[in-house]
């Protein structure tokens, strides 16, 4: 099932005696668990039919006792898992409830997990809640999927926000769903319903410059224009802890890849190279005339050098070298390719 489904189902009191969610996007994790939490029973039935444990203090055996009882003058006995990714004792205990769990109680399970990794009750206890409940993977967005997801976000909300807002957040706040509804939330409570979110007013709720940010250094790159790189990479250099290098790089090799990608397409048209690049038709103007500047062998060169400063950045094979200085040194560098 997918999020949107689960959510209906969960809103239209239509609930499963087993629930899995599992991933390494902790968003959609805990707002299907505080969902759950918050809803399922009334204030006062949560006295005696609400159970919280944590994976790092409780064990397998602990859980299925609690979620064998009965409930209390309420319709469940809700049994809620959080951090289950540290759990280490008894867990095919969990799995065995799995098989054979009670009608009247709901074992939600929340498991974060690092990107790649994996965890025992992915093994049996999943494959036994898609029997009798809902097993939901929550993954990473990706990183070209981010302005879309922001502007569904602030839509669902009641805002709309223009594109270069949405690409100034995209590329200052990464995939970290949880910091992006953070920071929205500070343009929300002050701004009414139906505003459109621009760029100065990001700068002043979210404190994103509207001038000198990643997207505004790509830009300046992208046009060979030295005297504004060098003033946001000046910048930069007075402010690294707001922008961190990696960071920087990470935002400028996915501009110089998608320019690499452009130069293919064979048909470079707004809205069809909009889809090949994973950005708005609105950017695509911009990357025609980034490909003036730099032609596909150069891209490819910018490509190289952002992925060999990208280790020098992660302290591979250099030595006691400041990491801003090392991303001044790589922009120069671009401009002369």
């Amino acid at each position: 099932m997918t999020f949107e489904q689960i959510y209906t189902d969960l809103k239209n009191n239509i609930y499963k005696p087993l629930y899995l969610f599992y991933g390494d996007e902790p968003y959609y994790i805990d707002l299907l668990t505080n969902y759950i939490t918050d809803h399922v029973l009334k204030e006062e039935e949560k006295d005696f039919n609400l159970s919280v444990f944590y994976g790092l203090s409780t064990n397998g055996s602990t859980i299925v006792d609690t979620a064998r009882r009965y409930p209390t003058m309420a319709p469940y006995n809700l049994v809620i898992v959080r951090e289950a990714q540290q759990m280490r004792a008894e867990l095919d205990q969990l799995s065995k409830y799995a098989l054979h769990p009670s009608p009247t109680t709901i074992l939600t399970v929340a498991l974060k997990l690092q990107s790649g990794n994996k965890h025992e009750l992915l093994k049996d206890f999943k494959k036994a809640v898609e029997k009798f409940g809902v097993s939901f993977e929550s993954k990473k967005v990706y990183d070209d999927k981010i302005p879309e997801w922001i502007k569904k976000y602030l839509s669902a909300k009641g805002y709309t926000i223009t594109e270069h807002a949405c690409q100034m957040m995209a590329d200052d706040l990464g995939n970290d769903l949880n910091l992006i509804v953070n920071e929205c939330s500070k343009i929300i409570i002050n701004l009414p319903k139906g505003s459109q979110i621009t760029p100065e007013i990001v700068e002043q709720y979210v404190g994103i410059s509207k001038d000198f940010n990643p997207f505004e250094l790509c830009r300046a790159i992208s046009k060979r224009n030295k005297l504004r790189t060098a003033e946001i990479a000046f910048y930069f250099a007075s402010n690294p802890k707001e922008n961190h290098p990696i960071k920087i790089n990470a935002v400028l090799f996915n501009y110089f890849q998608k320019l690499w990608i452009y130069h293919q397409l064979n048909d470079k048209r707004g809205q069809t190279a909009a889809i090949a690049l994973g950005v708005n038709p609105f950017f695509v103007k911009e990357y025609a005339e980034a490909a003036r500047n730099f032609n596909i062998n150069q891209c490819s060169q910018v490509l190289k050098l952002i992925s060999e400063y990208d280790l020098k950045l992660k302290g591979v094979d250099i030595d006691q070298a400041e990491p801003i200085e090392l991303m001044k040194e790589m922009i120069y560098k671009i401009l002369a390719i």
